[in-house]
């Protein structure tokens, strides 16, 4: 039984790749720079992110004093992120505005549900 020859998706994939191979001097070097930013936004991200989780751990195992430690570093983070273009400004705002809300329900005795990120 034969089978059909088909377009073999590396050989796609490697057509798509030379097509968008950049050709002029500028054309590279803004390669360069977006791989370089892309790699600064995603150290961002992944910077507040993790931070975010250890705040929501630290809420939901009711160690307040460290997520009140926590805190400064979060909302300085989310700070590096909105200068760095990689979140909105009023998004920051929200988040730092929740996990601060939340710390004090939990301080006060309150229980409630943890925020998503």
């Amino acid at each position: 039984m034969k089978h059909k020859k088909r377009c073999s998706l590396h050989f796609s994939l490697s057509v798509l790749h030379f097509l968008r191979m950049p050709i002029t001097k500028s054309a590279k070097k803004a390669l360069r720079q977006s791989a370089k930013g892309r790699v600064r936004n995603l150290k961002r991200k992944r910077d507040y992110r993790n931070l975010v989780k250890q705040a929501e751990g630290f809420i939901a195992k009711k160690n307040l004093e460290e997520a009140q430690r926590l805190f400064p570093q979060l909302s300085r983070a989310l700070d590096k992120a909105v200068r760095g273009g990689v979140l909105e400004p009023n998004t920051a705002a929200r988040k730092k505005a929740r996990f601060a809300k939340l710390i004090q329900k939990s301080a006060a005795g309150k229980t409630s549900a943890i925020p998503t990120a």
